[in-house]
């Protein structure tokens, strides 16, 4: 008798952070970005990420937000970054991302979030998101020390 076939070996444990850093090379594409969204969210949706990757994640989102955040508001892709930038605050408070990170997650959340959340047709939602910049406002400190006067002049306008 001819033994049985073997086995096939288990599959490698997969390396996140080198997913994660070849994701990044591409998300900020915008021909490439929904793909790569769905990717990313699959990684962090699927619960294996830990504080080792938090730096490998945040060079993600840094790179969907690059140049500027603003391109969290491209009405063709709104909803692929408010899906992103939900899965990467669930991550966030699962503890992945450093609380440096997690502090800048929190401003690109206004653009992919609350941003995001102005343009719509539905008065509800208009609403709840015009109270959050609200409280957004509210949260700032009224009580700031005013800038000295040369600091407040363009460079050429200051005296050499």
């Amino acid at each position: 008798r001819a033994p049985p076939p073997a086995a096939p070996p288990p599959p490698a444990p997969a390396d996140h952070a080198q997913a994660l850093t070849k994701i990044a090379a591409h998300i900020g594409n915008p021909k490439k970005f929904k793909k790569c969204a769905a990717l990313a969210l699959q990684l962090m949706r699927g619960g294996e990420l830990e504080r080792s990757h938090g730096k490998a994640l945040f060079a993600l989102l840094a790179a969907a937000m690059a140049p500027k955040p603003t391109v969290a508001n491209d009405p063709t892709m709104r909803f692929e970054y408010r899906e992103l930038f939900d899965a990467a605050d669930d991550c966030a408070q699962d503890g992945v991302l450093n609380a440096k990170h997690t502090a800048r997650l929190a401003v690109w959340l206004i653009y992919s979030r609350t941003i995001n959340d102005v343009f719509t047709d539905d008065n509800f939602t208009f609403a709840k998101s015009t109270k959050a910049v609200k409280v957004l406002i509210d949260a700032l400190n009224p009580e700031f020390e005013e800038c000295p006067k040369e600091q407040q002049l363009l460079p050429e306008e200051r005296e050499g």
